[in-house]
């Protein structure tokens, strides 16, 4: 496999799709219910670093790639005794 050389630093292809496989990933993998807290709390906390650190434009672009390709995805939701484990170990998988 090859990647492509890039800076360290973040850069407009890092924000577009770290936007679209957070909402691919949580559309896979997250029952129904979970669904719109997880990227309610999820989409706050990115637009929060976008405007601190740059890269909104690319972030929303990715957001909204993400949303409407999430159905090429395949659900397999996770069971609700999977959320209860890391939640009761204080980890909830909201975050």
């Amino acid at each position: 496999m090859h990647h492509p050389l890039t800076e360290p630093a973040r850069h407009a292809l890092y924000h577009r799709l770290a936007a679209r496989n957070r909402i691919w990933i949580a559309h896979r993998n997250l029952p129904a219910l979970l669904l719109p807290l997880y990227l309610s709390a999820w989409t706050t906390i990115t637009l929060a670093r976008a405007v601190r650190g740059g890269g909104m434009g690319q972030t929303l672009r990715g957001m909204r790639e993400g949303w409407t390709s999430r159905r090429t995805q395949r659900r397999r939701p996770m069971s609700w005794r999977t959320v209860y484990q890391p939640t009761a170990a204080g980890r909830p998988p909201i975050i």
